[in-house]
C-alpha cells in the first residue's frame, strides 16, 4: 500500500519527525502545490526512505487547467472572490480524481493549515484523506474587521461606499493583516502582502504593525537607507 502526503510550502518539514512510525509507509508519495528544492527532498528522503515527489502541475495538464477555469467562469462571472474559490474547489476535486486513478491501493494524509495555499481541505477529507497535526510557518487567519464583514453584505457595502463619497474620505489602501514589520542589523524591513506566501523563506520574524499601516495609508514612506520594502511581486 502506498502512503500519500499532500501539503504546501507553508508546512514545516520537521513535522514528519513527529509522526508515529506506523504513519510512514514502505512506499511513500509526496504531493505538493509547489516544487520542492533538492535540499528539501534530501531531508524528506532521510525520513521517508522510499519516496516519490509529485507536484500539482505534474498531475494536471494544460487542458485540465483550462477546463477548471472554464467551469468556474461559466458558473460565476460577476463575483471575483466566488470565482477564485470555485477554481480552488474544482481544481482540488480534479486533483483527488487524478490521485485515485493513479494509485489503486493507498492511504492518504492531508497536512493543511485550513485550506492552505491552494488546498481545499473538504475535497480531500471527503475522499478518505486524514488530517495530521503539523507545524506551519504561518497561521492563516480569517479577517473579521469591520470592513471585511461589510464587504460580504451587499446592502451594507453599497451604503458604505455611498457614505464614503458623501464624506469624501479616501478608502485605505493597506489593511493591517497585509503590513508586517521587522528589524535586522539596524535596518527596518516592511513586508506588504500575504505573509503565509513567503514566511517559510524568511529567516527573521515579522509581525503586523498598526502604526506602520497608518503611516502607509497616509502616504508616509521611509528613505531607502533606513527601510527596505518587500513584496511577493
Amino acid at each position: 500500500m502506498t502512503t500519500i502526503f499532500v501539503f504546501t510550502q507553508n508546512l514545516k518539514l520537521d513535522s514528519f519527525e513527529n509522526f508515529n512510525k506506523d504513519i510512514i509507509g514502505a512506499e511513500n508519495v509526496v504531493v505538493t502545490s509547489n516544487f520542492l528544492f533538492e535540499n528539501e527532498r534530501k531531508y524528506l528522503r532521510q525520513i521517508l526512505k522510499n519516496v516519490d515527489f509529485v507536484t500539482f502541475s505534474e498531475l494536471l495538464s494544460d487542458s485540465d487547467e483550462c477546463e477548471i477555469d472554464y467551469k468556474a467562469y461559466n458558473h460565476e462571472k460577476k463575483n471575483h472572490d466566488k470565482y477564485i474559490l470555485l477554481i480552488k474547489i474544482i481544481k482540488n476535486k480534479m486533483l483527488v480524481k487524478k490521485i485515485r486513478e493513479q494509485y489503486n491501493d493507498y492511504r492518504g494524509f492531508l497536512l493543511s493549515n485550513e485550506n492552505d495555499l491552494g488546498l481545499y481541505d473538504y475535497e480531500w477529507i471527503q475522499n478518505g484523506f486524514k488530517k495530521l497535526d503539523c507545524n506551519y510557518y504561518y497561521s492563516i487567519k480569517t479577517s473579521r474587521n469591520i470592513r471585511s464583514i461589510m464587504s460580504q453584505i451587499t446592502i451594507a457595502k453599497k451604503m458604505y461606499h455611498a457614505l464614503k463619497r458623501i464624506v469624501g474620505r479616501e478608502q485605505d489602501k493597506f489593511e493591517l493583516d497585509d503590513v508586517h514589520v521587522s528589524e535586522y542589523q539596524g535596518k527596518k524591513y516592511i513586508f506588504l502582502g500575504k505573509m503565509h506566501r513567503i514566511a517559510y523563506r524568511l529567516s527573521i520574524e515579522f509581525s503586523t504593525s498598526e502604526e506602520e499601516c497608518k503611516k502607509l495609508n497616509k502616504g508616509h514612506f521611509y528613505e531607502g537607507s533606513d527601510c527596505q520594502y518587500l513584496t511577493t511581486w
